[in-house]
């Protein structure tokens, strides 16, 4: 098996690599062309292969192979090559989460931040009722189809510290019992940004994790924006430290 680095595209007999386009904790995400269905998928290869993380890999795919909502990506298939694991999902092929609400650079569009963010709620809920976590809710992970349409990465269900500080919960950073509270304090951060265009902490990933810890953040409006008072209040209500206070 072999470790891939960050500018080298890997080979397989059946799919050409086109691209990377991104990598969470143990695996990278690549655009590629199936040479065998004659279409394009993405793939999740394992960025440093072990058993520890093939496990994960195979754990990640089998727990969310029967899950199907309009809103997830749907997965493909589970393949082995060389020692080397991997599974293909949908390809999304749009723009990023918080480059469809802000548009142009610009504020955000009301009208385009509910339909976008609304999706995403619709997406978390369906993982959560079947007891899973995704553990890395960030806009980077979810991209806007060119109909409006929202399609999520189904990262991550695994065991251990998985996701970025600067929208991990607390109690995720912590290494805590992580439930789908984490998700929604995610949520919370990322319609923040939304609505902002900012990060509700900045810093260092120490005096971040300190200031979530210890205190929740001012409310988008508190920056003079013409912030909608649901949106506002539902913010201040996602970001509270304590998981349990939440709702």
């Amino acid at each position: 098996m072999q470790a891939f680095g960050q500018g080298v595209l890997p080979r397989t007999r059946r799919f050409e690599l086109r691209a990377r386009l991104g990598e969470g904790g143990s695996g990278v995400v690549y655009a590629a062309f199936d040479r065998e269905l004659r279409t394009s998928v993405a793939l999740k290869m394992l960025r440093a292969p072990s058993p520890e993380r093939l496990l994960l890999l195979k754990k990640e795919f089998r727990s969310a192979e029967a899950l199907v909502h309009p809103n997830l990506v749907k997965l493909g298939e589970l393949f082995e090559e060389d020692g080397q694991w991997f599974f293909t999902m949908e390809l999304v092929q749009g723009t990023d989460l918080l480059s469809y609400v802000r548009p142009r650079g610009g504020s955000f569009d009301e009208g385009r931040l509910r339909s976008a963010f609304g999706q995403l709620a619709g997406a978390l809920e369906a993982l959560h009722d079947e007891r899973k976590v995704h553990r890395d809710v960030k806009p980077s992970n979810f991209g806007v189809m060119s109909d409006g349409g929202r399609r999520s990465m189904r990262e991550r269900s695994g065991e251990g510290v998985v996701g970025t500080i600067a929208y991990m919960a607390p109690e995720q950073a912590l290494d805590e019992e992580v439930t789908p509270a984490a998700d929604w304090y995610s949520f919370g951060v990322a319609l923040y940004a939304g609505l902002t265009g900012a990060l509700p902490f900045r810093g260092s990933t120490r005096d971040i994790l300190e200031a979530k810890l210890n205190r929740a953040p001012l409310p988008p409006s508190a920056a003079g924006l013409a912030v909608p008072p649901d949106l506002d209040a539902l913010c201040v209500a996602l970001l509270e430290p304590e998981a349990p206070a939440r709702a």
